[in-house]
């Protein structure tokens, strides 16, 4: 079996870490495929950030630093923002309602060539650009 390469959206993470339905069963199913070498997972560090900060701002202190654990604990390959990818998402952010945030995992997702894992709606309106979404949302 060949390995399936997708970006990650932040909203899958943190929906599964928040053990929200439908995306906490179907991005654990993923996770675990990420595990044995099945799904290879790529995010900017722009939506790492934006991770990091939702999990300090939205979790109860209590709840931190197990949850940026268990982040962490995804297997996941993180690429650094360019000039070049700051460009692709300011022109993707100045054409469709997304977040500047989004704009950059669509840049990178665009860039390789790759689906999107998310459930997160604001990227519905790429489909149309030609962008791929592995949909685990509702």
């Amino acid at each position: 079996m060949s390995e399936t390469t997708v970006l990650l959206d932040s909203w899958p993470v943190l929906e599964w870490l928040k053990g929200r339905r439908p995306a906490v069963e179907l991005f654990r199913k993923l996770i675990e495929s990420a595990l044995v070498g099945d799904v290879a997972f790529h995010m900017s560090r722009m939506n790492c950030g934006e991770v990091l900060y939702s999990i300090r701002k939205d979790f109860p202190a209590d709840r931190v630093d197990a949850a940026a654990a268990a982040f962490c604990e995804i297997p996941i390959q993180f690429h650094s923002i360019d000039d070049a990818l700051v460009e692709e998402a300011a022109a993707l952010k100045a054409v469709n309602t997304i977040s500047y945030a989004d704009a950059f995992a669509a840049a990178l997702a665009f860039r390789m060539d790759i689906p999107v894992v998310t459930g997160d709606r604001e990227f519905l309106s790429l489909r149309g650009n030609g962008l791929h979404l592995l949909w685990v949302g509702e």
